[in-house]
């Protein structure tokens, strides 16, 4: 039977791969026809272009629907954890009412979707190992059923427990492709939430399910949402803490439990579901929130508890409030509507300006069931003028988890007010750039491609969406946009151009390509400052992997390229990003001799020149030069940093600096080049007389 399904299985992985490397040298003649003879590489399309015409786009299409088919796990047999932490789901009917009982693996196995007796029979299991039938996908999942000692009904959850479970995950972490929780419902919302933060660099599925009836009952949702979690967790590779509930799969810190008698019981009133089981999986992979960030998945523990919550109704009363603001460390106020309170009480708005004024956190969420909070209105403003956090939309849950996460990890209080109102793992949506105008999803853009393929199906015209709306802006920011015809730069018209599309058309500044990269980094790693520039100014952030990161200032610090240096960390970028040898952008350009480069890193930048490569060397001690490395450490000593990361950090205005490589001698700058002749040879001259090979140039020489 094994040797059975094991020959099926690899037909299908080899008939696989065959229509994969079809697909891709399809797409590749395609693109290396008489007028294509740019490179393109394919899992990078800002690299090259794509002509939007004839089987071009059909042919892309087809392969970015195979690239999907790299979120399944490769594996005939997947293996699973199932943690049990009680819950409706094990409970079974006593005088005393429905109450837990541990020996659920024995129940399960007496369904036959669970366990299959006649394969597990020939698979040698262990005792408490489960393994189901052949799923839809053409594999099976292998799960152990792990029970706590104390099955508990989830009304007792605490921190404790959530430690517990995540504890559990990160010994079993490298054993299993993924992990199924059984929850009660009351507080799995919680519990979800705060394991979203509490798994750091998440790579592997956390599902947290449970049911509104308990497996036993004749008629229940245990089977389906049991099932339907075993196959988000055995089968895809979403890097989330999810929760899967009545055949909807919905990213944990975004749920709310909203019935307590329907078997639909939650609901995510923000964000979109990330998936739907029906006769097929439909996973909307777009919406998965995938971290940049390489290396082991780490549990952080020390959550506070020290937050409280105020629900405002006009009967408020201000000693209670009081004293809650005196003995907590945060505290969420549900204010009406988009963020409003009663501002006209005076008593009211000076002890949220006392607590406020001594470090308590107060984050404003709406009592709203959908929607989020803005300070639009002058009730709302008050609020953050004395300075509170607006939460968006953040779920109430969710809100206690990040704050009780934030809080833990010891942050200064204007670094979790900062966080606070950032996405961390995709827990909410920025409202004030969240604006209805024009968008892709609302043009005709997508249906006029769809139409000129000859192609006008409705998966046709998502799949079409999804593959432009991430790419058209890194391609912009990353490509030349049109020839110098109107004695314009190229960097100018390219600015013109994206500032249109970005005042034109609701795109995402961060979204991440297919390469990990958002449009920003494209921008500096092409060094087009003027898009990069404006791409900042508007809010984007640099964000790539980070050893792409490394490589790209290791490359710079090795070249000398000092304006991509100044423009990364101009866009606040990490610019003591190592390489695996630890080594920085400031041993490379003490390496290879770039004084203008050192320089800069000395005098404009708050480079750490303490840093060690995995030698034991520091940036400096690569010098060989026992002179000039006493020039460049004397002027360490001296470094005054001009301005802080963000800002603009050109020299004055009525200087430029002319520098040599000091260990070539040749020149480093192009400034010179609208001089005559003899002027430069006597600037060189001058420069090199100089052990460091520095100059100031003035403008009106």
């Amino acid at each position: 039977m094994i040797s059975q399904d094991k020959t099926v299985a690899q037909q299908n992985e080899n008939n696989s791969e065959e229509q994969d490397g079809n697909a891709e040298r399809n797409l590749s003649a395609t693109l290396s026809n008489e007028k294509s003879k740019k490179y393109y590489d394919f899992d990078n399309p800002v690299k090259g272009s794509v002509p939007m015409k004839g089987n071009l786009m059909i042919n892309y299409r087809n392969y970015q629907l195979r690239k999907v088919n790299k979120n399944i796990v490769n594996k005939d047999i997947t293996n699973v954890l199932v943690i049990c932490t009680g819950g409706t789901f094990c409970m079974v009917k006593t005088p005393r009412g429905y109450m837990v009982q541990r020996g659920l693996i024995e129940r399960l196995k007496m369904y036959h979707c669970f366990h299959d007796t006649e394969y597990a029979m020939t698979a040698q299991l262990k005792s408490d190992e489960l393994i189901t039938p052949v799923t839809p996908f053409e594999k099976r999942v292998k799960y152990t059923m792990l029970e706590f000692e104390d099955l508990i009904d989830s009304s007792n959850m605490m921190i404790s427990d959530w430690v517990k479970i995540s504890k559990t995950i990160e010994h079993n972490y490298k054993k299993y492709d993924g992990f199924v929780i059984l929850h009660g419902t009351d507080t799995m919302a919680y519990t979800a939430s705060a394991l979203s933060f509490m798994l750091e660099n998440l790579k592997k599925p956390v599902v947290v399910t449970g049911s509104q009836i308990p497996l036993l009952e004749m008629k229940n949702d245990a089977i389906d949402n049991l099932l339907g979690s075993l196959i988000v967790a055995g089968h895809f590779e979403i890097p989330e803490v999810v929760i899967f509930f009545s055949n909807t799969l919905m990213r944990g810190n975004r749920t709310q439990k909203e019935s307590t008698t329907e078997m639909s019981a939650f609901c995510s009133p923000n964000f979109k579901p990330l998936g739907v089981m029906g006769v097929t999986f439909e996973i909307s992979w777009d919406h998965i929130e995938r971290s940049v960030y390489d290396g082991q998945m780490v549990v952080f523990t020390e959550m506070s508890n020290n937050i409280s919550l105020i629900s405002m109704s006009p009967l408020f009363n201000l000693n209670i409030i009081e004293s809650i603001l005196e003995k907590s460390e945060g505290v969420i106020i549900q204010a009406y509507g988009m963020g409003n309170i009663p501002n006209k009480s005076k008593e009211l708005m000076e002890l949220l300006r006392l607590a406020i004024e001594k470090n308590v956190i107060v984050v404003i969420l709406t009592q709203c069931h959908k929607g989020g909070v803005n300070d639009l209105y002058e009730a709302g403003r008050s609020l953050t003028e004395l300075g509170a956090v607006l939460g968006q939309d953040m779920t109430l849950e969710c809100c206690y988890a990040k704050l009780s996460y934030l809080l833990g990890k010891g942050y200064s209080t204007e670094k979790i007010k900062k966080m606070l109102i950032k996405s961390m793992r995709g827990e909410l949506t920025d409202i004030k750039r969240d604006k209805k105008v024009f968008s892709l999803k609302n043009s005709n853009l997508v249906s006029a491609i769809a139409r000129v393929i000859k192609n006008e199906e409705a998966g046709d015209y998502k799949q079409i969406f999804k593959t432009i709306e991430p790419v058209l802006l890194n391609s912009i920011a990353a490509s030349l946009v049109q020839k110098d015809t109107q004695k314009q730069s190229n960097s100018q018209l390219k600015r013109v151009n994206l500032d249109q599309i970005i005042t034109l058309i609701d795109i995402n500044l961060d979204k991440i390509d297919s390469t990990g990269c958002s449009p920003l980094y494209h921008a500096i790693r092409k060094g087009y400052s003027d898009i990069a520039l404006l791409l900042y100014f508007k809010g984007a952030s640099v964000h790539t992997l980070p050893e792409k990161m490394a490589k790209l200032l290791c490359i710079s610090g090795f070249k000398g390229d000092t304006e991509k240096v100044k423009l990364l960390n101009q866009c606040e970028a990490d610019i003591e990003t190592s390489d695996y040898d630890l080594r920085t952008v400031g041993h490379l350009a003490a390496a290879e001799g770039h004084t203008e480069l050192l320089l800069y890193l000395i005098h404009d930048t708050e480079f750490n020149f303490n840093l060690k490569d995995r030698w034991g060397k520091k940036p400096l001690d690569e010098i060989n030069d026992i002179g000039i490395r006493s020039q460049f450490n004397n002027a360490l000593k001296n470094r005054v940093t001009k301005r802080k990361r963000g800002k603009s950090q050109e020299r004055e205005e009525l200087h430029r600096v002319v520098t040599t490589n000091f260990k070539t001698g040749e020149l480093e700058s192009n400034i010179l080049d609208n001089l005559q002749d003899e002027q430069k040879e006597e600037i060189i001259h001058h420069v090199n007389q100089v052990k460091i090979g520095v100059k100031k140039l003035d403008k009106r020489e």
